[in-house]
């Protein structure tokens, strides 16, 4: 499932708060636009993925299974 046109500032929170909550960083995109055009992030807790992909003309976007993305939908209230 995907979860497309986050607001950047949303798109940041949502990371940061994983993260807060044990999610760990697996890989991050490090080319010389980082988070200025482009970033990807790819976290991970008990062997599930969260993909988190972000640019600066479509905002972010996450890919990840069904259940856990619906419950970021409506946590941050998310289409």
């Amino acid at each position: 499932m995907l979860i497309t046109g986050i607001e950047t500032h949303t798109f940041h929170q949502i990371v940061a708060d994983l993260r807060s909550e044990g999610w760990e960083t697996i890989s991050e995109y490090d080319g010389f636009d980082v988070w200025i055009d482009y970033g990807k992030i790819v976290l991970r807790k008990d062997e599930t993925d969260l993909t988190f992909e972000w640019d600066n003309w479509s905002e972010g976007e996450v890919a990840g299974p069904e259940k856990l993305l619906q419950a970021l939908k409506e946590k941050y209230v998310l289409r």
